[in-house]
C-alpha cells in the first residue's frame, strides 16, 4: 500500500518530466494527463494545508492548556498564565486485609503515588500522613476481593480514594492517585 507522500512524489517526478517535455517543445500532453498533473498539484496542496493546520491545532491546544497561576494575588488585572507543575507525594507500600464471598483472608498491596492540585499543600499532607494513610486502609477494607479483580473495580477504587482524601482534608488537595504497585494475594 501506497502512503500519501509516496504517491505524491510519484505525480511530483511524473508530472516534472510532462511538462519538462511540454516546455522542450513536445506538445503530447493529452486530457487526461493535464487531469492528472492537475490532480496530483492540488491534492499535494490540500494534503500540505491539512497538515499545516493539524500543527496550528495543535499548537492552540497546547497554549489551553495553561492554567493559572498559583498566586492569586495578581489575578484581579491581570492575564497571566503560567503552567501547571504537578506536585506528587509517593506514599511507602501499604497493606490492607480485604472481603471476599467465600470469607478467606485476602490482602491488597499498593504503593501509591498521590498527585496534589497544590505544591503548597505537600506540608498539609506531610503533617497529616498518618490520616492518610488510615484514610486508605479503610477505605480499602470496605471492598470487596472480586472487584479489585476487575479493570472497572480498580478505577472506581481510584476515583473513591481521591474522594475520601478529600473529603478527609475537608478540600480539594488530591487531584489523581497513581497506582505504582498494585497486587492482590
Amino acid at each position: 500500500m501506497l502512503s500519501f507522500s509516496r504517491i505524491t512524489m510519484r505525480c511530483v517526478k511524473w508530472g516534472y518530466t510532462e511538462w519538462v517535455s511540454f516546455l522542450g517543445g513536445e506538445m503530447n500532453l493529452s486530457l487526461p494527463r493535464i487531469g492528472t498533473i492537475a490532480f496530483c498539484a492540488l491534492s499535494t496542496l490540500v494534503g500540505g494545508y491539512f497538515l499545516w493546520r493539524g500543527q496550528m491545532a495543535m499548537a492552540e491546544m497546547q497554549a489551553q492548556m495553561v492554567v493559572p497561576a498559583a498566586d492569586e494575588s495578581n489575578a484581579a488585572g491581570s492575564e497571566s498564565r503560567a503552567p501547571a507543575v504537578a506536585s506528587f507525594v509517593t506514599l511507602e507500600e501499604i497493606f490492607a486485609n480485604v472481603s471476599s464471598k467465600d470469607k478467606a483472608s485476602h490482602t491488597l498491596g499498593m504503593k501509591l503515588d498521590l498527585e496534589l492540585f497544590a505544591d503548597a499543600d505537600r506540608s498539609l499532607f506531610e503533617q497529616r500522613q498518618a490520616g492518610v494513610k488510615n484514610a486508605i486502609i479503610q477505605t480499602a477494607l470496605e471492598q470487596d476481593i472480586q472487584r479489585l479483580s476487575s479493570i472497572s473495580g480498580k478505577l472506581f477504587f481510584k476515583e473513591l480514594l481521591v474522594s475520601q482524601l478529600n473529603t478527609f482534608f475537608n478540600r480539594a488537595v488530591v487531584r489523581d492517585i497513581h497506582f505504582s504497585s498494585f497486587y492482590l494475594q
